[in-house]
């Protein structure tokens, strides 16, 4: 009987805290809940303006991307803070004790840091953009994703090559803006007149499909030989067009258009490689 009545006591005491709790702070929880609520609300339409206006002054999509994501986050951690003083709590402990952790978080993580703060550089400074062919450390791709720990490109093959962020930083970077360079050497014999030669294969190069407008065929007298003249030709072939296809095809349109000059290939000539 007694153990009951010491039951029913200490039911009572912990009713008693806990209405009292809930008289007091009653309140300041419903405010925090709405602060919150109303940061998330505020932190999605802080996005989606972003977006809007980034969409407006044409921004790149990944800088777009990270703008939004940041508006976000930091209207939302406003929030949170505002939540917290609402119960009376300072953050300055809270950023103390974040600024240890990460302090010892630092060396187990530093591949990690090192490709965020990468990524963030890459965005911000924008070196490429989707869709730029680029090459780094011997690499050479379209760029088809830019994130924060790595760039994702594709290649002739399709393969899709994943580099970390802190491997293109600070590396030399090549961003053919233009397209990817083809030269070709040309051997012309004396009989072929070399001004109509050039103006005939330029017009019959510039034709083909995925050949870059700009910049434009480039084709001159390389060397002078004994049996005529060599001739140095460049072109570019656009960054969204088959590389190999776009190659063979103008390779067709060269060989078709010395066949029409009365010059005819020999075995070895011409000879192409990347500009």
């Amino acid at each position: 009987m007694l153990n009951d009545v010491a039951d029913l006591t200490d039911i009572s005491r912990l009713w008693n805290l806990v209405s009292a709790f809930i008289v007091q702070y009653a309140f300041q929880i419903i405010g925090a809940l709405f602060i919150l609520l109303a940061g998330w609300w505020l932190s999605g339409m802080a996005g989606r303006a972003v977006s809007r206006a980034a969409r407006r002054f044409h921004l790149d999509v990944t800088l777009a991307g990270f703008i939004a994501g940041a508006a976000r986050i930091g209207v939302l951690a406003l929030a949170i803070v505002a939540a917290l003083n609402g119960f009376g709590i300072t953050i300055a402990p809270l950023i103390a004790a974040a600024g240890a952790a990460a302090f010892g978080l630092t060396v187990a993580v530093q591949g990690t840091l090192g490709n965020l703060g990468a990524g963030a550089a890459l965005i911000v400074t924008r070196p490429f953009k989707v869709g730029d062919l680029v090459t780094v450390k011997g690499i050479q791709g379209t760029v088809v994703e830019i994130n924060l720990m790595s760039t994702v490109l594709t290649n002739d093959a399709g393969d899709r090559i994943i580099v970390p962020n802190r491997q293109i930083s600070g590396e030399i970077l090549t961003n053919a803006v233009s397209g990817r360079g083809v030269a070709i050497t040309v051997p012309l014999p004396l009989k072929v007149a070399p001004d109509g030669a050039m103006a005939d294969i330029a017009r019959a190069i510039a034709a083909v499909p995925g050949v870059a407008a700009q910049p434009p065929v480039k084709i001159g007298i390389d060397a002078l030989t004994g049996d005529g003249v060599t001739l140095d030709l460049r072109y570019w072939i656009a960054v969204d067009a088959d590389y190999q296809t776009v190659r063979h095809h103008a390779n067709r349109a060269l060989m078709a258009t010395l066949e029409d000059l009365g010059v005819r290939a020999r075995a070895g000539a011409p000879a192409s490689g990347e500009a």
